[in-house]
C-alpha cells in the first residue's frame, strides 16, 4: 500500500486482511499529498496517481518482482476515457496489461471488466471492511465529476460502461479523423 498522507492514514483493515490470507503487506510512505499541497495543483490526480504509480513501480523492482498488479476496475477505465476525451482531447485509457521499461515489470489490472458495484457486492458478501479513502480532494475532483456524469447517463443508457469497453476494444484507424 502507498500511504500519501505521512503516516496519518490507518492500513490496519488491509493489513488484517493481508495478514488473514497469508499475503505480505507492506506500507510504502511518499509524500504525495505535501507535494501536492506545495505545488498548490489545480488537477492533482493526474500527478498523484503517477507519483504512486513510481513509489510502487519502484519498490516492487528492488523487492525482485516482475509483475504489479492494480486493482483498476472498468468504472475507472470509463471515467479515464472520458477525462481525456473531455479534458486532453484524445481517446484513449490505460491498458489491462503493459509492459513498463522503465522498470522491467509487467503492470496488470486483474479487476478490470468488473464494476465498483460488482466488486463492491463481494467485497459485502466475504465481510471484508473497505479501507477510508486517503484522498482529500476525491469529492471536488474531475474523476468524480465525470462519475456523476456518467451516473446521470446510465439512467438513460444502462450499458454505458460495457458500451465505452466495447468502443475501446473496437476502434479502428480507417473510421477516425487521423493524419
Amino acid at each position: 500500500m502507498v500511504d500519501i498522507t505521512g503516516g496519518n492514514a490507518d492500513p490496519g483493515v488491509v493489513e488484517d486482511l493481508c495478514r488473514s490470507l497469508d499475503v505480505p503487506f507492506r506500507v510504502i510512505h511518499s509524500p504525495v499529498l505535501e507535494i501536492i499541497r506545495m505545488r498548490d495543483e489545480k488537477s492533482p490526480c493526474s500527478f498523484c496517481s503517477n507519483m504512486r504509480a513510481g513509489a510502487l513501480f519502484e519498490y516492487a523492482r528492488e523487492a525482485g518482482s516482475t509483475t504489479v498488479a492494480m486493482g483498476h476496475n472498468l468504472d475507472d477505465a470509463v471515467e479515464t476515457v472520458l477525462l481525456n476525451l473531455f479534458h486532453a482531447g484524445k481517446f484513449r485509457c490505460f491498458s489491462p496489461r503493459s509492459w513498463r521499461s522503465r522498470t522491467g515489470l509487467w503492470l496488470i489490472r486483474p479487476l478490470v471488466l468488473l464494476t465498483e458495484s460488482e466488486i463492491g457486492n463481494e467485497v459485502g458478501r466475504l465481510g471484508i471492511t473497505p479501507m477510508p479513502p486517503m484522498c482529500p480532494f476525491s469529492r471536488e475532483s474531475r474523476r468524480n465529476r465525470i462519475k456523476d456524469l456518467v451516473r446521470g447517463l446510465e439512467k438513460e443508457i444502462p450499458d454505458i460502461r460495457s458500451q465505452v469497453l466495447h468502443a475501446l476494444m473496437n476502434v479502428r484507424i480507417e473510421e477516425t479523423w487521423s493524419k
